[in-house]
């Protein structure tokens, strides 16, 4: 009966000790992970040519003070997430001003969604991996980005294949950063509702091109194009009656090119 009893507690007491192996200490796991990979963006940032002073009324250039604190001042996102360590070294004689964006979480898809916002002026572009060190950010990087997310093309493909497409855009938001914010009265330059009428058309025109996979560096084009993106139109496209042949002229010279 005694040797019985010993048994018994023994038992007992193996079985309370598995059971404070498997399910004891709990907390000391169970709120581990793995740390966080971070990484260094860094890029040029170009704000619009003139912005209408009450977005950031007087018309500023992008090189004047008010312009320059209220981009150093900005609020910047890396694929939606705020990040508040970087820095614009802006510059009184340069439009162009080295950004560095530090510990951004490092994205799985290697592309890196950047939205940087300066009063009612937001800045876009969407980096991918190999960009990292040397990215732009700008009106036309804007632009393509927007169109990237509505079209489903990559950035850097609708920049070098579609200039033409995208530069109807970025003019668009060139004209709403001229605005004041009562006449835009949406928050921002891409919300405005001549941005979002582009948007939306240069979003048909792209999508109605049947070959979109193309990696050839051509440009489609439109009736007129604004092939430099400087807001002139450089390219007129005139069809014929028949619309079998297509005229093709500049506003430089009365020539005229046949195809």
């Amino acid at each position: 009966m005694h040797t019985r009893k010993l048994f018994i507690l023994a038992l007992l007491l193996v079985n309370a000790i598995v059971f404070t192996g498997c399910f004891g200490d709990k907390d000391k796991d169970s709120g581990s992970a793995a740390p966080a990979t971070y990484v260094t963006l860094n890029g040029t940032l170009t704000a619009p040519q003139q912005i209408e002073s009450s977005l950031l009324g007087n018309v500023l250039q992008n090189t004047d003070s008010q312009v320059r604190t209220a981009f150093k001042a900005a609020t910047v996102y890396v694929n939606g997430y705020p990040v508040t360590t970087f820095t614009i070294s802006d510059m009184a004689s340069n439009a162009d001003w080295p950004i560095k964006i530090e510990n951004a979480p490092q994205s799985s898809t290697g592309l890196y969604a950047i939205d940087v916002v300066a009063g009612n002026i937001t800045l876009k572009s969407k980096v991918r991996d190999n960009e990292k060190s040397e990215f732009k950010i700008n009106l036309e990087t804007t632009a393509a980005a927007m169109l990237a997310d509505t079209v489903g093309r990559a950035q850097h493909e609708l920049l070098t294949t579609y200039p033409a497409f995208v530069n109807t855009l970025k003019n668009e938001l060139a004209a709403s950063a001229k605005k004041t914010a009562a006449a835009l009265a949406v928050g921002s330059i891409i919300n405005d509702v001549t941005v979002v009428a582009a948007l939306a058309s240069q979003t048909a025109r792209l999508k109605s091109i049947a070959d979109l996979t193309t990696s050839a560096r051509f440009a489609y084009l439109q009736l007129e194009n604004d092939l430099d993106g400087d807001g002139k139109i450089d390219l007129y496209v005139k069809p014929n009656s028949s619309g079998q042949r297509v005229s093709f002229y500049t506003p430089l010279s009365s020539d005229t090119s046949m195809l």
